[in-house]
C-alpha cells in the first residue's frame, strides 16, 4: 500500500505520516446525537473560529464527535455553533474564559 499523505503539524512542525506529531495531541469533541437538533462545529482558536472546519459527525454509540489535532501544551478555547447562529460551550471543558469554553492540552 505504500505510505499515507503527509499532513502538517499544527505548530508549523515538519509534516507527520498517518500519525500524531510528537508534540500534538489528538483531541475528540463529543455532543449527543440530537442535542441541539441539527448541525454543529466546534470553532475556536485553532480553526480560526471557521464554521463547519470541525463538524461534529454521528458515531455509532448514538453520539456526535469530531477529532481535532492540537498543539502539546497549550491552551485552546472554543465553543459550539449549531443553526441558526446558536452558540454553546462545553460544561465538560478544563474551564471558560469569558463567553469561551477553553481545554488545556
Amino acid at each position: 500500500m505504500g505510505p499515507y499523505p503527509r499532513s502538517p503539524c499544527p505548530s508549523g512542525a515538519p509534516p507527520c505520516w498517518n500519525a500524531p506529531c510528537a508534540n500534538s495531541v489528538k483531541v475528540t469533541f463529543v455532543l449527543p446525537a440530537d442535542t441541539p437538533p441539527a448541525e454543529v462545529s466546534v470553532v475556536g482558536n485553532f480553526n480560526e473560529w471557521r464554521p463547519g472546519a470541525h463538524a461534529v459527525a454521528p458515531r455509532k454509540d448514538d453520539n456526535r464527535a469530531v477529532t481535532v489535532e492540537l498543539p502539546k501544551g497549550g491552551t485552546h478555547s472554543f465553543r459550539y455553533l449549531g443553526a441558526d447562529d446558536h452558540w454553546f460551550n462545553d460544561d465538560t471543558a478544563d474551564d471558560q474564559d469569558g463567553p469561551n469554553s477553553r481545554i488545556h492540552t
